[in-house]
């Protein structure tokens, strides 16, 4: 059959138009990583991913030990481009490595296997005229919890200063590692404990200040091979009058993430936290799901107080491996870096059973994440860290009552203010370095009494009816942490799931639940091998007259019956409120906002969102089949007004910007509709299946013109 002109004229532009759809796809398939080696092709399956992994990490391994097993008569670790080669830069993650030459070299048990996870070199020992120090956190066998002095070991540090410049000299230089346990309230679920490792640094600081610094381990006689070396950022130098005036920002020391649970009250959270002070976030990133990464995504572009960190949790420590929800190489989170097959295959994730399994995973995260932060804290020149979870809102009430609308870009955090009202001592003095606070569990879902004889507060009903919430029938969209007042009635003994405000620099160690080991203590112990001139208690007034080295505990509020309220104090109180049941909100929550968004339904006052609520809510005395093995539950409950009234500022700013933004934003959900979101949700992505047609469409095309 033959072609009309007409045809060939319609035929050409067509062809045209589909080799530029072509170039266009496979230019963005390139530029979204479509284009990648076989190994970690989109399209692969994730045992063949993880076969390919293991290969190319058993040939890193097989050459590195090849190189390793000679002893050249110029020990390699001299070679600074050689080290720093196979050194990863200073970056948003944690990514321990196993000092595998201490293996062979018959280290005393005490002191190996040992991974190194994370180093700095701490200024603070410059106060009383001593050398810096490079700080090592570590990981390491669990004898070396039996022992918190600052003993000198077997091993000793390997440090390399590169300083700036095109004709500076590399210095190489050994220095004698001091070891101590990090204290974990969850060492008795671990194969394995968290330890500080401090070495002598004596470089003058502003050599340092402009210099790549690499560290590692090892005996003296047997340097490290090239490939177990850590960089190590430079604190900035401890400003005394600064510190001694009570300036400084807030920080935020958040757990490894793991799954989807927090995802719907993330961004309430932060809200929350700005609102008494704090700037910054340090989010570490363990195995969130696509409904997190989504929120992480956003967060990490538009806040700039928000930093993202992944933490490698190391194969040697799983008893097995499961796969990760998203893959890491697909979690496209800005300044968090991806690493190549044969670095990735070294982490893993378990989230096997038994239990237990899950614990210790958990407690590895969490205990050495929060020593991590504290220098990452210092680092980012922040004064104080709050250490608590996703699901912890820490309650500071001020004299006044309540705090303003959150801000951003505090010079002085608004913590240094309430500091100041805590007590008499720290009107007149040094600020306590530390602030614990007791907690108790918050029940979002148990519904106040109708006929309560502690009333809501006038002040919150105005301020309620003002933004028209209602918190008697409140929908899903109101945060969590202000959906109801009810609380267990008696407060944890202090130790018991208690969390600190700290001082970063005033303190050298910390538990999840408590501080222990103050920096000017530290210094005490150390003030004779720094060789300074001084004795042990010099060392100590000389820290303590900058960092005073006490824990205030803070006064929660007293509500001892339902006849009872928190009016305004001479003194500033606080107290943790662990919110309970949050998987149940979050659930909740995302059913709302598809509803509300394909009905037209008002998110804040639609009866609908209040039934769907109602659903979901428990009286007081059901509660304990909510939360089981809770013992604390049994001793009663009370309707505690005192967080919702002193965050009103916050539930005002957080209920404006909900009418103003959509909810999917907060619940995560956004994803599903966002090309640039689903990356890292299945793998394969928007522009991908885009690349795809085209090309078929062309070969189309093709074929058609020929038989034509």
């Amino acid at each position: 059959m033959g072609v009309t002109g007409g045809s060939r004229r319609l035929f050409l532009p067509l062809a045209t138009l589909t080799a530029i759809l072509v170039l266009l796809a496979l230019f963005a398939g390139h530029a979204r990583g479509f284009i990648r080696t076989p190994s970690s092709s989109p399209f692969a399956s994730s045992k063949q991913r993880t076969r390919d992994d293991q290969l190319l990490f058993s040939n890193s391994q097989s050459s590195s030990s090849t190189s390793t097993s000679q002893e050249p008569a110029s020990p390699s670790w001299t070679n600074y481009s050689e080290v720093a080669s196979f050194t990863r830069p200073v970056e948003n993650a944690v990514l321990p490595i196993r000092l595998w030459h201490l293996d062979s070299l018959k280290v005393d048990k005490t002191f190996a296997p040992i991974w190194l996870a994370s180093a700095f070199v701490d200024t603070r020992p410059r106060l009383v005229g001593a050398s810096s120090e490079v700080a090592l956190l570590a990981v390491g066998p669990t004898a070396l919890t039996m022992d918190f002095s600052f003993n000198e070991t077997p091993l000793v540090c390997y440090i390399i200063v590169q300083p700036k410049g095109r004709n500076s000299k590399t210095i190489h230089l050994t220095s004698r590692a001091a070891i101590a346990a990090l204290p974990d309230a969850h060492i008795d679920l671990k194969k394995w404990a968290g330890v500080q490792i401090m070495c002598p640094i004596p470089v003058d600081d502003a050599v340092l200040e402009s210099a790549d610094v690499l560290v590692s381990l090892s005996t003296e006689s047997h340097p490290p091979p090239t490939n177990v070396f850590k960089r190590a950022p430079m604190l900035p130098q401890f400003d005394p009058v600064a510190h001694k005036e009570g300036r400084g920002t807030g920080a935020v020391c958040l757990q490894p993430l793991i799954g989807n649970t927090y995802a719907p009250s993330m961004r309430d959270f932060i809200a929350y936290y700005e609102t008494i002070g704090f700037s910054d976030f340090f989010v570490y990133l363990l195995d969130p799901a696509p409904e997190t990464l989504a929120i992480i995504r956003d967060l990490a572009r538009e806040h700039p107080g928000f930093k993202p960190i992944r933490w490698g949790l190391h194969l040697d420590w799983l008893d097995s491996r499961s796969p990760y929800r998203v893959d890491p190489r697909d979690w496209n989170v800005q300044g968090v870096p991806q690493l190549q097959a044969h670095e990735e295959y070294q982490y893993g994730y378990s989230g096997s059973n038994p239990p237990k399994q899950d614990v210790q995973v958990w407690a590895f995260a969490q205990a050495l994440s929060h020593h991590d932060c504290s220098f990452r804290a210092k680092l980012n020149k922040n004064r104080w860290a709050a250490m608590v979870d996703w699901d912890e809102y820490l309650l500071l009430r001020p004299p006044s009552g309540s705090w303003p609308p959150p801000s951003r870009g505090y010079e002085d955090s608004l913590l240094g203010d309430w500091a100041r009202t805590i007590d008499d001592e720290a009107r007149t003095s040094l600020l306590p370095s530390a602030f614990l606070f007791q907690s108790a569990f918050l029940c979002p879902l148990c519904r106040p009494t109708p006929h309560s004889s502690s009333p809501q507060p006038e002040r919150v009903k105005d301020v309620m009816s003002e933004i028209q919430v209602d918190l008697a029938h409140p929908t899903p969209a109101i945060p969590s942490i202000l959906v109801s007042p009810v609380r267990q009635t008696r407060w944890f003994d202090v130790g018991l799931r208690s969390k600190a405000i700290i001082d970063v620099w005033a303190w050298y160690s910390q538990t999840i639940h408590q501080v222990v080991v103050s920096y000017a203590q530290y210094a005490a112990s150390r003030c004779e091998a720094w060789n300074v001139g001084k004795q042990e208690d010099e060392c100590w007034r000389a820290y303590s007259n900058y960092m005073r080295p006490s824990i205030t505990l803070v006064q929660p509020p007293q509500v001892t019956n339902k006849t009872e309220r928190i009016g305004r104090t001479d003194n500033a109180l606080g107290a943790m409120y662990h919110l309970r049941a949050p998987e149940v909100i979050g659930t909740t929550l995302a059913d709302w906002e598809r509803r509300s968004r394909n009905e037209g339904l008002e998110l804040f006052s639609a009866p609908e969102g209040s039934a769907m609520m109602d659903e979901v809510r428990v009286e007081e005395y059901q509660w304990t089949e909510r939360v089981p093995g809770e013992a604390d539950l049994s001793e009663g409950f009370v309707e505690d007004w005192t967080l919702i009234e002193t965050m009103l500022g916050f539930a005002v700013s957080t209920v404006k910007e909900r009418r103003l933004k959509p909810l999917r934003r907060w619940t995560g959900h956004e994803w599903v509709g966002s090309a640039s979101s689903l990356e890292g949700a299945g793998g394969t992505t928007f522009y991908h299946w885009a690349g795809l047609v085209a090309g078929l469409l062309a070969v189309f095309h093709f074929v058609g013109r020929r038989l034509w």
